[in-house]
């Protein structure tokens, strides 16, 4: 089956919207690319409302162009079918890493904090996206859990399915009553049904956060209706009051990032990153790339090759059908083959009719055997292509990793990292210099306050303000800024202009709104008529990261 230029050769998962195949680029010479291809069912293209919702999608993901965030390549449409082409990832979500590693060991926390800081990025990257005209979109992503963090066998981080994200510009609005996203990763204002702004983003990575400190679910075993009214009401647990091995810094930061107001939260994600990077470096921990990379591979060793000899099989049956056209047919290049990494959902969730079942997911878990073969037709189908527009994005080089990563981790990994600083920190590498005669960047970066010290891509650069040029690579890269008491900040720029100029304002610790109130002591409870004591309710929390969402 082809939709535009894509050969379905496998199903990879259903959702409320439409369907998520593997799809193959055809071109000239016998090019064969991996894509994803998520299509709007036909049916549902009649519908305004919901034909309104995949285009809305499509206008956003068009948008975004981060190394953390999944791209789209085009959008399109033949007649009634419309549908996204997105890049193919090989990895696994962060759900089922949870899953999958949590059986046999906790989750190693260095890799576990260096993946939330990537999704924080990624998101930041969203939040602070602009229109065409340098107006701000205030795009918030309202989805963020685990299931929507993808992270490759190679080690990076994408943040995928902005399907029910919404920009403050979009013709669409929330109708009242209706809750998008999963529960269990709200924050208060977002459970409600408000308008909500990134900081319900930095709130959802704020449960992440509290379940990679404790190795728990936070909600787990607790009905939708239950985490509700535990939210309005403010009484959400502390990570040190499950766990008092829980260092007080990642509590602090956790805290904060789940306070029920928004004003006492981190203002950015990338102040919360700013902030677990700070104690990454802290406690010496230089988990990285490598470090991600070599958890998932080894975790998912059999998943791995069972997808490969899949796929396989399917560029088979596909090059037998080609041969029956031409006489050559060019091997397609299987390196770096991976599982599905979106899925098109819209789960919806009306706050009058809640059960205690969570909301359903229809992100792909990326397993083999949830894979099921397209029908293929013995030749390829010449049926008339119309494209819509080619929204966006060529692929975009990824920035290179420019500090050390050659520490490794000794001893058992354990749930809460102890290990002290490390004394001997690797020095940064140098920033890029442009060639002589080569198009360059006019870098202007300027903090306060006055002595915090300056970074690109993690390279420290001479001076607060810095003056400088780079390559005009068109790139992603970092700017960091950091000072003792202070809150360190991390902003993402494009070498795509003549000059750029960041200004980065740190908060001080002491000027972060306070907490949000922790539990209420416990009481004993009172005897009751015959003088025993009543049975407080009591709600388990697993040790472990099982299976399905809380």
């Amino acid at each position: 089956m082809d939709v535009g230029r894509y050969r379905l050769i496998a199903e990879l998962a259903h959702g409320g919207m439409g369907d998520v195949y593997l799809g193959v680029a055809r071109g000239p010479a016998g090019f064969n690319k991996l894509m994803v291809i998520k299509q709007l069912r036909p049916a549902l293209a009649d519908d305004e409302q919901f034909l309104a919702m995949f285009l809305e999608e499509a206008r956003l993901a068009a948008r975004l162009n981060h190394p953390n965030v999944v791209q789209t390549v085009e959008v399109g449409n033949e007649g009634k079918r419309y549908f996204l082409a997105m890049e193919y990832l090989e990895g696994q979500s962060l759900q089922r890493m949870r899953q999958r590693i949590g059986k046999d060991r906790p989750f190693p926390l260095g890799p576990h904090l260096r993946i939330l800081v990537e999704t924080l990025q990624g998101l930041h990257y969203a939040h602070e996206l602009v229109d065409i005209d340098g107006t701000a979109l205030g795009v918030v992503h309202r989805d963020a859990t685990p299931h929507n963090i993808f992270v490759t066998y190679d080690g990076q981080v994408k943040v995928v399915d902005f399907g029910i994200a919404k920009a403050m510009d979009s013709s669409l609005e929330t109708r009242t009553g209706e809750l998008k996203g999963k529960v269990a990763y709200m924050p208060p204002e977002q459970a409600s049904a408000k308008r909500v702004d990134r900081r319900a983003d930095v709130f959802a990575v704020g449960v992440m956060l509290w379940e990679a400190v404790t190795g728990r679910r936070m909600w787990k075993g607790v009905n939708e209706i239950a985490i509700m009214h535990a939210l309005f009401a403010g009484e959400i647990p502390s990570p040190r009051s499950v766990d008092p091995r829980v260092p007080e810094e990642l509590d602090r930061i956790c805290r904060i990032a789940l306070s029920p107001t928004p004003e006492y939260r981190y203002a950015t994600a990338a102040e919360m990153a700013g902030e677990l990077e700070a104690y990454l470096a802290q406690i010496g921990d230089r988990s990285g790339a490598r470090d991600i990379s070599r958890l998932v591979t080894e975790a998912f060793v059999a998943d791995r090759k069972e997808m490969k000899d899949i796929i396989d099989g399917q560029l088979r049956m596909l090059r037998t059908a080609d041969s029956q056209n031409r006489a050559v047919v060019p091997k397609a290049d299987l390196t770096g083959l991976v599982a599905p990494s979106d899925a098109m959902s819209v789960p919806r969730v009306s706050t009058a009719q809640l059960d205690a079942s969570a909301a359903p997911s229809f992100t792909s878990g990326g397993t083999a055997s949830s894979m099921k073969v397209a029908p293929q037709p013995p030749a390829p189908s010449k049926a008339p292509r119309v494209v819509v527009g080619l929204m966006a994005a060529a692929a975009v080089g990824l920035v290179a990793v420019l500090a050390a990563v050659a520490w490794q981790h000794r001893g058992n990994d354990t749930a809460v990292a102890t290990k002290p600083p490390d004394t001997a920190s690797a020095s940064a590498a140098t920033p890029p210099v442009p060639a002589p005669g080569a198009p360059r960047t006019n870098v202007v970066l300027s903090s306060s306050p006055p002595e915090a010290k300056l970074f690109i891509d993690d390279a420290p650069l001479d001076g607060n303000p810095y003056n400088g040029a780079f390559p005009k690579d068109g790139l992603a890269h970092r700017v960091r800024a950091e000072a003792k008491d202070y809150i360190a900040r991390t902003e993402v720029i494009v070498f795509d202009k003549d000059d750029v100029a960041v200004t980065l304002t740190l908060p001080k610790r002491s000027q972060v709104g306070s907490p949000y109130p922790r539990p209420k002591p416990s009481v004993d409870p009172a005897p009751d008529a015959t003088g025993s004591a009543k049975k407080k309710p009591h709600r388990d929390i697993d040790t472990s990261f099982g299976s399905g969402a809380p």
